[in-house]
């Protein structure tokens, strides 16, 4: 089958109206297609996705519980539905932006090397206010810490690999098919995770603490979000340890030299 498509993107949503324009703006002018699976969105959400014409949303339950093997089944398998259509696949949490100043022209350089799965360097962004509406969020929030944790495998070649295999949190990937990873670092993984006010990220921490199923429980997933303290240690970690991450000024030049002398902490809790 002929592909006619070169990206399509894959998201999962729960009540994220705030980040959703922020993710949109970054991935709709390379994406032809962005599906997100919204988890019972009560805030209006869905109807916002459903205005974009690059946008479909297909809805699952889970009783408004966490469950993790829900999310690892829907990230192994709804990228399928991509093959013989699309170059590329970019399976991610909806606090996930892939990074680079040309994402198309590094996909293209990627393929014509024939690499099916590009290396990419994780990093979780801090802000202490979150950012302002119709500023692409890159221009806003800069500054992050590497997160060895966070360098996820979301994009790849979906005509060349046959099961990703993510596990939970899609953190990592036993990958079957033509599996040929990049050389080098083709891409950064800005996580937007850490967007204040502080107590919006604590509340945020909490619900998600709230509502773990007993499935995750049992599987010991995600467990730390049921302990406020950790919160606070992870983003007290990850402002300790912020760099500038982006940015095509004379000072991503300063902070690339800084990061190859800096050693970096590899135990990084998040």
């Amino acid at each position: 089958m002929a592909k006619n498509h070169f990206l399509h993107v894959y998201t999962l949503c729960k009540n994220e109206i705030d980040l959703i324009p922020f993710f949109l703006a970054h991935y709709e002018n390379i994406a032809d297609r962005i599906i997100f699976f919204d988890n019972e969105s009560t805030d209006g959400s869905q109807e916002y996705i459903k205005k974009h014409p690059k946008c479909s949303v297909i809805e699952f339950r889970t009783n408004n519980l966490m469950r993790d093997d829900i999310l690892r089944m829907i990230k192994n398998s709804v990228w399928k539905e991509s093959k013989g259509d699309a170059e590329w696949v970019i399976v991610a949490d909806i606090d996930e932006f892939l990074y680079h100043r040309d994402i198309k022209k590094q996909l293209t350089y990627c393929k014509e090397n024939g690499i099916s799965i590009p290396l990419v360097e994780g990093f979780n962004m801090i802000s202490s206010s979150f950012p302002k509406p119709g500023i692409p969020i890159t221009k806003q929030v800069k500054f992050g810490t590497y997160s060895k944790q966070y360098s996820k495998n979301i994009v790849f070649d979906p005509n060349k690999i046959t099961e990703i295999n993510y596990r939970v949190g899609g953190h990592s990937i036993e990958p079957e098919g033509e599996v040929n990873f990049s050389q080098d670092i083709a891409f950064k993984l800005l996580h937007y995770k850490y967007l204040g006010p502080t107590k919006r990220l604590q509340e945020r921490w909490d619900r998600m603490g709230a509502s773990l199923s007993e499935i995750n429980k049992a599987n010991e997933w995600t467990l730390e979000r049921s302990n406020p303290a950790i919160f606070t240690d992870w983003f007290g970690y990850v402002k300790k340890h912020a760099e500038l991450v982006v940015d095509t000024s004379f000072k991503q030049w300063h902070s690339k030299v800084y990061r190859y002398f800096k050693k970096r902490d590899l135990s990084s809790p998040c």
